[in-house]
């Protein structure tokens, strides 16, 4: 079974579990507050155009309709944008392929966002020169969040005996970023940091961290 099946299977589970409660009513309260950190980030200010690549749950997306923003979404799981479709009438959903162009014009966009998705990538390179494409020129933002690596996070993982469950060659996690290594490559995509922060736990132990940039 290939990455893409893998994924189209598991959001069949999930969509079969919640039953009649939307998606976006079944997350996790910190999925809540990742959500809510990115809706916050973008904030209300002027109408904007905004993609979630990797859109999953549609939580993010719902926020940022309710406070007027245009709202678009795509995934590789056409069964989960089949529910989307007729579930989550708060944004316009597409679906994505590994490896083509996004379902979307140049510079159609004015924020992206890539929620814990940079993780699952081979190329990440690539996927962020593809969300580049759609974002408008200057001034477009993306906005990635990813799990939160650093010293004292991996050292609480040996100390705990969980470094090497963590970092479990056969997980769904290919890519491990610390806030240098991913604004590194931000930055060597045509991307300029503005901004990051943890989300989650406490400081040094961040299940994730936001990072907030621009197109240069």
């Amino acid at each position: 079974m290939d990455s893409t099946s893998r994924h189209n299977q598991g959001w069949l589970v999930r969509i079969d579990k919640v039953a009649q409660e939307h998606l976006a009513d079944s997350v996790s309260p910190y999925h809540k507050v990742r959500s809510s950190t990115i809706v916050q980030r973008i904030g209300n200010g002027n109408r904007l155009s905004v993609v979630d690549v990797g859109c999953g749950y549609g939580l993010t997306l719902r926020g940022l309709a309710e406070r007027g923003h245009d709202c678009f979404g795509c995934d590789i799981s056409s069964d989960l944008v089949s529910y989307h479709r007729a579930n989550s009438p708060w944004a316009q959903f597409r679906v994505s392929q590994i490896g083509r162009p996004l379902p979307f014009e140049d510079g159609q966009f004015d924020v992206a966002i890539l929620a814990e998705v940079v993780e699952h990538c081979y190329d990440v390179a690539a996927l962020l020169e593809a969300v580049k494409r759609c974002l408008k020129r200057p001034g477009g933002r993306l906005i990635v969040t990813t799990p939160y690596h650093a010293a004292v996070k991996c050292l609480a993982l040996i100390v705990s005996g969980r470094y090497d469950t963590h970092f479990d060659p056969r997980g769904q996690h290919i890519r491990f970023f610390t806030v240098k290594s991913l604004s590194m490559m931000l930055h060597e995509c045509g991307f300029r940091v503005n901004f990051w922060k943890g989300i989650g736990r406490c400081p040094c132990l961040y299940k994730s961290m936001l990072l907030d940039c621009v197109v240069e």
